[in-house]
């Protein structure tokens, strides 16, 4: 199933006229990888672990969002699923009106390169130093080097790590490697930004200068999909709250239709 798009944003934004071929305009709202829906979703570990259960949920383009809920309650498996990291063992998960089951590899690479996202873990390659796994999406995305490394660089300036950037990732404390994976997720000035715990191992100052960038990412048009269970990063930002709770889907979580 696909969510049809308003027509009178369509009319709106796309100045639909005479002669307009409106299945095209529509495929613009489509397009838009912030377009978030799952339909009645589960995933089942083996052998019969639930992650998550009959989860049916809309993120409308542009939204800030937090998951909440206690350990194991599905927040990482949810954003993996968004990702295309994890597929659903039952149900549909569609971004930009794209099941995304059924883009394959090519499709959810594609989809990757407008989405940013933060692992609890980093996950930074750890032969590159800090400069080049900033800037190696950009790369790929087809940024010359020069001008890759100047958006890395202007990252890792915004959140304090200007000193850092010929280091290597295991010379890192835990939260300077969690920076520079916010950094790396934002370099491509992705339209779906997705972090799990980014705050998580940070000192007060770090963490503010993560919220900073992610509210100015927020600001600039992204959509924003956070899980964390910290308090007072949640009193800091104006967002919509999800709470998981043993996989369900206990509250905030306008259904898709």
């Amino acid at each position: 199933m696909i969510i049809l798009c308003d027509l009178a944003k369509l009319a709106k934004r796309h100045l639909l006229g005479a002669g307009r071929d409106l299945r095209r305009s529509a495929s613009l709202c489509y397009d838009s990888p912030r377009v978030i829906r799952l339909y009645h979703v589960s995933k089942v570990y083996p052998p019969r672990f639930t992650a998550l259960s009959d989860v049916s949920l809309a993120i409308e383009p542009g939204e800030f969002v937090f998951l909440t809920g206690p350990s194991g309650a599905g927040k990482t498996t949810l954003l993996r699923l968004l990702l295309g990291a994890e597929t659903p063992t039952v149900g549909q998960v569609v971004i930009g009106g794209r099941n995304l089951v059924r883009l394959g590899r090519r499709g959810i690479a594609k989809l990757r390169r407008s989405t940013g996202m933060v692992f609890q873990d980093a996950k930074l390659l750890p032969g590159l130093p800090v400069l080049d796994n900033v800037a190696l999406p950009a790369e790929a995305a087809g940024e010359s080097s020069k001008e890759a490394r100047r958006k890395a660089f202007a990252l890792l300036r915004d959140l304090g790590l200007k000193d850092l950037v010929r280091r290597y990732p295991r010379s890192l404390s835990g939260g300077e490697q969690q920076r520079v994976a916010l950094a790396r997720a934002l370099v491509n000035e992705p339209g779906l930004l997705l972090a799990d715990e980014p705050t998580g191992n940070l000192d007060e100052e770090s963490a503010r200068r993560v919220v900073e960038l992610m509210v100015r990412a927020h600001s600039g048009g992204a959509t924003v999909v956070l899980a964390t269970h910290d308090p007072q990063l949640l009193g800091a930002v104006s967002g919509r709250q999800i709470t998981l709770r043993a996989g369900h889907l206990v509250d905030g979580g306008a259904a898709a239709e």
